[in-house]
C-alpha cells in the first residue's frame, strides 16, 4: 500500500521517501511488493536516479492497451477470475476448494496488479519471501502460483512458469511423534475423564481417520458390517470392516464402536454422555472440544515433551501399527498418494533401534 505523500515527499517518484535528521535529509526506499525498506543516502540525485531504476523493475507495468483489444494477457487479477472458474471443474474435496479460495484471495491482492506475462521469477521470488516467517503459509503460496501458471500456460496466455525454479519452502513439522506406550499411558488417564475422551482415542487409533472425521462419525454410517467414511478432508471413500482388529491393543472396529453404545441416545459415536448448561445428552462433541480432552488427557499422564503431540498424531500411530500388522495403511488413511502415507508412517528417527 502506497504511503500518503507528506510534504517532504511530494516531488518523488513512488517508493522513494525523505526524512529529516537534524539540518541533514535521508533518503529511503520501500519495496512495493515485500514492503521493506532500505537507506537510499543523503544524496538526492542519486537516491531518485536509482528509486526510478527500481521502480521499473519493481512495480507493476501497466497493461498495453493495444494488446488488450487485440488479445494480450492482461492483469493477473483477470486471470485469476478465470482460474477460479477452472477450479470449479476440477475433482477435489469442497474443503480443498475452498481453502484454495483463499490462497487465490491472498495472491490477488499481493499480485493482482502485475500483467501476467510480466511476472518472473525474481518478482514471484520478492512476493514469496513476504511470508518467510511463515513457511506453510509459504509453500502453500508457492503451490497454488505454480498450478495459475501451469493452467495459464494450458491455456496459450504465458510459455514459461516463473515458479518452477523457485526454491520450495521447507517447513519444519515440530510435533513429536506418539508411540504404543505413550498412548496407553495417556488412555490410563483419559478413562478417569468424561466417556467420550477414551473412545474418540480409541476411535482414532481403530480407524486411522483425521479428527473432523472422528467428530462426524454416526452410527448410522454402519451398515453390511462396515463403519463407511467419507474423508471431510479428501473426499476419499474409505469403509473399515467391523472385524478389523488392531493387534496392539488386541481391540477390533466393532469393539470400540460397541464402546460408543451407551444409555444416551445419539446419533454421534462420540458425543455427550450427560447434559450440561450449554449441551444436551447426546450432542455431537466439537473437534475443539475433542482435541483440548486429549490434551487434558495427555498432560495428566505426566509425559513430557518439547513439542506435544496432537490428536492428529494418533492417525500416524494407527498407520504405523497396522503397517507392521500387515494392513495397507495407504488404504486405511485414504491416501491418493504414496508418499504421503510414507510421511505418516516415518518414526522421524525416534524409535529404540535393537541390537543383539
Amino acid at each position: 500500500m502506497t504511503r500518503p505523500r507528506n510534504r517532504l515527499n511530494r516531488n518523488l517518484p513512488p517508493n522513494l521517501y525523505m526524512s529529516k535528521k537534524g539540518k541533514k535529509y535521508y533518503f529511503r526506499y520501500r519495496h512495493p511488493i515485500t514492503g521493506k525498506e532500505s537507506g537510499m543516502g543523503s544524496d538526492r540525485v542519486r537516491a531518485v536516479r536509482a528509486a526510478n531504476e527500481l521502480n521499473a523493475k519493481l512495480m507493476p507495468p501497466e497493461v498495453d492497451l493495444v494488446a488488450r483489444v487485440i488479445g494480450g494477457t492482461g492483469r493477473m487479477s483477470e486471470w485469476l477470475d478465470d482460474y477460479s472458474g477452472l477450479l470449479e471443474k476440477k475433482d477435489i474435496a469442497d474443503a480443498t476448494r475452498k481453502s484454495y479460495r483463499g490462497f487465490i484471495n491472498v495472491i490477488r491482492k499481493g499480485l493482482g496488479d502485475y500483467d501476467l506475462a510480466a511476472i518472473d521469477t525474481p518478482i514471484a521470488v520478492d512476493y514469496l519471501r513476504r511470508y518467510e516467517s511463515t513457511p506453510q503459509m509459504a509453500k502453500q503460496l508457492r503451490a497454488r502460483l505454480k498450478d495459475i501458471f501451469d493452467e495459464a500456460i494450458r491455456e496459450g496466455k504465458i510459455k514459461d512458469n516463473p515458479i518452477n525454479v523457485t526454491r520450495n519452502p521447507k517447513v519444519t513439522v515440530m510435533r513429536e511423534r506418539l508411540f504404543l506406550d505413550d498412548f496407553n499411558m495417556i488412555l490410563d488417564k483419559a478413562e478417569t475423564m468424561n466417556p467420550w475422551v477414551s473412545n474418540s482415542m480409541l476411535l482414532g487409533l481403530i480407524t486411522g481417520q483425521r479428527l473432523n472425521d472422528i467428530a462426524n462419525m454416526r452410527f448410522s454410517d454402519i451398515s453390511d458390517n462396515y463403519l463407511h467414511i467419507k474423508q471431510h478432508k479428501s473426499g476419499s471413500l474409505v469403509r473399515l470392516s467391523l472385524d478389523l482388529r488392531l493387534d496392539a491393543i488386541g481391540m477390533s472396529v466393532s469393539d470400540v464402536v460397541s464402546r460408543c453404545r451407551d444409555r444416551v441416545v445419539s446419533r454421534h459415536l462420540i458425543h455427550h454422555a450427560k447434559s450440561t448448561a450449554n449441551t444436551k445428552a447426546g450432542a455431537p462433541l466439537k473437534r475443539l472440544t475433542i482435541s483440548k480432552g486429549f490434551k487434558d488427557a495427555r498432560n495428566r499422564s505426566g509425559l513430557k515433551w518439547e513439542h506435544p503431540p496432537s490428536f492428529h498424531e494418533l492417525r500416524s500411530l494407527s498407520g504405523r501399527l497396522y503397517a507392521d500388522q500387515g494392513v495397507d495403511a495407504q488404504s486405511l488413511l485414504g491416501h491418493k498418494d504414496a508418499q504421503t502415507t510414507a510421511l505418516y508412517l516415518d518414526d522421524k528417527g525416534e524409535e529404540w533401534i535393537s541390537v543383539g
